[in-house]
């Protein structure tokens, strides 16, 4: 699993840093936000542990949310 730009965003807003509640975010803080305690914590913890890309077989292959240029592997 690796972030991707909704991840930030999301975490972002559990962290009280977004404005911006587009493409269902307000829907799903609201649904976390009914979950038992600890649970909003356990997300921030699992996002801000996400890698931004892995590099797999060597590093033959790169996998990220968006794409990485090329210039930028290895």
């Amino acid at each position: 699993c690796v972030a991707g730009n909704h991840d930030h965003k999301l975490l972002r807003a559990l962290r009280g840093r977004v404005s911006n509640f587009s493409h269902g975010l307000a829907e799903t803080l609201e649904q976390v936000r009914g979950e038992p305690d600890g649970f909003m914590e356990r997300i921030d913890l699992f996002l801000a542990d996400l890698p931004s890309h892995l590099m797999l077989d060597r590093g033959r292959l790169v996998v990220a949310h968006a794409g990485l240029k090329q210039g930028l592997q290895g």
